[in-house]
């Protein structure tokens, strides 16, 4: 099984609106993962943490900033839209 960006989105949104009712404000492709940040449209944020959906199984995990291996992570991700 395979998650593919619009299941992965899904599931981000979901997990958002049951937690704060936030919006996603960035999505990335990661090699392994889907990687989506939330917020507030209008709030500043101070530190960021994000959620990291599993490609291959579909599971959401915390991805942490500041983080030496995130920040490779996301060094390598592509910015995807989400409109």
């Amino acid at each position: 099984m395979m998650v593919e960006k619009s299941e992965a989105l899904e599931i981000a949104k979901r997990y958002y609106l049951e937690n704060g009712s936030q919006e996603i404000t960035k999505f990335y492709d990661a090699e392994k993962s889907w990687i989506a940040f939330g917020g507030r449209p209008g709030l500043a944020k101070i530190g960021n943490s994000g959620i990291a959906i599993d490609k291959e199984r579909g599971e959401i995990s915390d991805f942490v900033l500041p983080s030496k291996e995130n920040f490779e992570l996301l060094k390598k991700a592509v910015l995807v839209e989400t409109e």
